[in-house]
């Protein structure tokens, strides 16, 4: 499959190797770095840090984030996962495998919620970029607030709401939960640009570690006594992501569109940021998304069929909040345009994206 990066014009964005070239190595020798010897919470470390705001918001596109939040895969067993090129003769496999310890989760923090399916979704996929997007700002501590406002493009003097920082606090946990095991050793026989970004660092060719190796910690912020997680390593779908060169990279700008978002907006918003910025790195995908596809991205959508006026009140609401997103994304030169297209009876059936091309 012959990839070729589209630079847009109207809106300003880096490729993966560009913005992580050699960066996964300093990255890793800043966690490397971090003290060791920290005191667990209540204790205070001496040493006043202070914050720094993503100045690139860093989202991972390889074949294994993205399988994560389809159902069944999540404490599935071993996935296979294609990697060969459209029409090479020579088939190239990469093994995956995620366990999430619910038991031992929900016994160490009942208030927990894990929907079947949904373990890991486009919510969790904002957390864990927007973590990785701090972490490679620089930021030795990291804390929810952090988080919520690089999820949402906000300057540093929002904090979010009790819901949002629990939502968040819930799926780091998830996170610290889950182990993710990669085998990509045929990707490293068979490709050489993987050969030349891994330099045999990984004698078994296996990234296996949690989705988010952190300790939660106390610590001294911007002046302020607060609690906040420490990265122990390198985030392993970060790792893997930049040994593929597959990160996306946009300003926040894109995150901060208008109105209020619940959950189920924000998992629609970052689908569609995920498959635009998909879109802009390959000619072949597609430019149309079905209006179907966004909201199944909502765990509690199959649910509302069940009743005809409760359906039409949450997609209608969903329809009116991905349409702000589209129309401040056109203003923000992030899309060049966007169409409603029908289907038959189907008033709102897909969107077909128009982008800047070169």
């Amino acid at each position: 499959m012959n990839k070729k990066t589209i630079n847009n014009k109207g809106y300003s964005q880096q490729n993966s190797y560009n913005l992580i070239e050699h960066g996964l190595e300093q990255i890793s020798q800043f966690v490397d770095s971090l003290d060791t010897d920290i005191t667990l919470k209540p204790n205070i470390p001496a040493i006043d840090v202070q914050s720094v705001p993503a100045k690139m918001n860093i989202q991972t596109r390889d074949k294994v984030s993205l399988s994560l939040v389809n159902k069944d895969v999540v404490n599935q067993g071993e996935q296979l996962l294609k990697m060969e090129k459209r029409g090479s003769p020579q088939p190239v496999t990469t093994t995956m495998n995620v366990s999430l310890d619910i038991d031992s989760l929900i016994e160490y923090d009942p208030s927990v919620s894990i929907i079947k399916g949904f373990e890991f979704d486009y919510f969790d996929k904002a957390v864990f970029d927007a973590f990785c997007s701090l972490l490679c700002a620089g930021n030795r501590y990291i804390t929810l607030a952090m988080i919520a406002r690089c999820m949402s493009g906000k300057s540093g003097n929002y904090n979010p709401s009790k819901t949002t920082a629990d939502n968040i606090h819930q799926s780091i946990k998830k996170m610290m939960w889950t182990e993710i095991c990669i085998d990509y050793s045929e990707e490293f026989d068979n490709f050489k640009r993987v050969q030349d970004r891994t330099k045999k660092k990984n004698n078994k060719l296996i990234i296996k570690d949690r989705l988010l190796n952190v300790r939660y910690v106390s610590a001294r912020i911007n002046g302020a006594d607060i609690e906040a997680y420490q990265p122990v390593t390198v985030p392993s779908l970060l790792q893997y992501a930049s040994i593929r060169q597959q990160i996306n990279s946009f300003d926040a700008s894109v995150l901060s569109t208008p109105g209020n978002k619940n959950r189920n907006y924000m998992l629609c918003q970052y689908f569609l940021i995920q498959r635009i910025c998909t879109m802009k790195s390959s000619h072949i995908v597609s430019r149309t998304i079905l209006f179907e596809k966004i909201y199944s991205v909502c765990p509690d959508f199959e649910g509302k069929k069940d009743n005809q006026y409760s359906y039409k009140t949450f997609v209608t609401r969903l329809r009116k909040a991905i349409c702000s997103f589209l129309e401040y994304w056109k203003q923000i030169k992030f899309i060049k345009n966007f169409k409603i297209l029908s289907e038959g009876s189907v008033k709102y059936h897909s969107i077909c994206i128009e982008l800047y091309e070169e």
